[in-house]
C-alpha cells in the first residue's frame, strides 16, 4: 500500500472492496445520468477476466472511503481500454490524475509485449457522458476523442408483435453443446470489418460468455437458406434493470434483408414473454454498417453517450 496526495492510500482492489467499488460507480453514473446503470454482478464478472494485483487500482481515504478506482481491461490482444471513476465528493483532489498515471504505466507494459510482438495496437480510456472534468484531464495528456458510442434502449408497455423472418433466411434458438462454435464464427465475420475488434480464440471468447447473467433462452443464430455458413446472431444477458443485447452481428454478405432488425425484435418479444419490458445496448455512432439507424426503426432511442479517448504511448 503506497500513501499519495497526503493522506490516502493506494493499492490494487481486492475481492472485499467489490461492493464499495460498485457504489462508487453508481455513485458517478447517477451524477452524470440521473440513475444507476451497473451492478455488483457486472464488476464481478469484469473481475473475473482481470489481474486485480495489476491491472486495478483504489485509493482510499485516511477513514478508509473509497475516493478513486481504476482498470486497464485487455479486451482482446491489442487492445486496452481504461476505465476511471472518483467520487464526486473528491474530485479536484487528482484522484484521476494518479489512477490515469498507473492505467498508462500498466498499458506501457502491455504495449512493450506487443511491440516485440509486431502487434498494432490502440489504447482508449473510456468516459461515460459529458463529464468536463475528465475531458481537460485527458485532453491536457494528449489524448484525443477516436469513437463516440450511445447507450440506446427501449421501454416496451405492451406485448410487441411475434415478427416474422425475412423471406429466405432461418432463425434457430442457441442449442447448448452444439451452438458455441457457430456462434463465434458468426461474431468473428460479422465483426471483422469493424473498428476496434480485436479477435480472440475461441476458448476465451467462449469463457467471456459464460457468466450467470448471461441467457442462452434470447441467443438466436440467422442462416440463409441453402447456406449452412451462419449470417446472424445475437448473444443477450440479464442486467437489474434491463435485458442487455451484449452482441448482434450480420455478416457482409448477408446485409441489407432485415436479419439485424429480425433478430432484435425477436428478443423484444421474447423478452416480454418473461417479465422483463426494457432492454438496452450500445452502439457505435460511427459504425460503418450504420447500427444506429436499425436500432432507431425498432424502436430503440439514445439515452447517453460514452466517448472513447485514445493516444499512442
Amino acid at each position: 500500500m503506497q500513501t499519495v496526495l497526503g493522506t490516502c492510500k493506494l493499492r490494487p482492489a481486492v475481492h472485499g472492496d467489490a461492493e464499495a467499488v460498485t457504489e462508487l460507480i453508481i455513485a458517478t453514473d447517477i451524477e452524470t445520468f440521473g440513475k444507476p446503470d451497473f451492478s455488483l454482478g457486472d464488476l464481478l464478472e469484469i473481475w473475473e477476466k482481470l489481474s486485480l494485483a495489476t491491472n486495478t487500482w483504489v485509493v482510499l481515504g485516511a477513514d478508509g472511503a473509497l475516493h478513486g478506482y481504476g482498470s486497464v481491461e485487455e479486451m482482446g490482444e491489442g487492445r486496452l481500454d481504461t476505465y476511471i471513476y472518483v467520487n464526486p465528493a473528491s474530485k479536484g483532489l487528482g484522484i484521476g490524475s494518479l489512477l490515469l498515471d498507473k492505467a498508462e504505466a500498466r498499458a506501457c507494459e502491455y504495449v512493450a509485449d506487443y511491440q516485440r510482438k509486431g502487434i498494432e495496437y490502440e489504447f482508449n480510456n473510456i468516459v461515460a457522458g459529458r463529464n468536463g472534468l475528465a475531458f481537460e484531464l485527458l485532453e491536457s495528456r494528449g489524448y484525443a476523442v477516436r469513437r463516440l458510442h450511445a447507450r440506446m434502449e427501449i421501454k416496451l408497455t405492451e406485448s410487441p408483435a411475434l415478427p416474422e423472418a425475412p423471406a429466405g433466411v432461418t432463425v434457430r434458438p442457441f442449442e447448448q453443446g452444439r451452438d458455441e462454435r457457430a456462434f463465434y464464427e458468426a461474431h468473428r465475420q460479422s465483426f471483422q470489418d469493424s473498428r476496434g475488434f480485436h479477435e480472440k480464440p475461441f476458448a476465451e471468447w467462449l469463457e467471456g460468455k459464460t457468466g450467470e447473467q448471461y441467457d442462452p433462452r434470447l441467443w438466436f443464430l440467422a442462416t440463409v437458406d441453402g447456406d449452412e455458413e451462419s449470417a446472424g446472431f445475437i448473444i443477450v444477458k440479464h442486467l437489474p434493470d434491463c435485458v442487455w443485447v451484449d452482441l448482434l452481428g450480420v455478416t457482409r454478405g448477408a446485409r441489407k434483408r432485415g436479419i439485424g432488425e429480425y433478430l432484435l425484435k425477436k428478443v423484444f418479444y421474447e423478452s416480454w414473454q418473461q417479465g422483463r419490458d426494457t432492454i438496452a445496448l450500445t452502439v457505435d455512432l460511427g459504425s460503418l454498417t450504420n447500427a444506429s439507424r436499425l436500432y432507431e426503426r425498432a424502436g430503440m432511442q439514445a439515452d447517453y453517450e460514452l466517448f472513447m479517448y485514445g493516444k499512442e504511448l
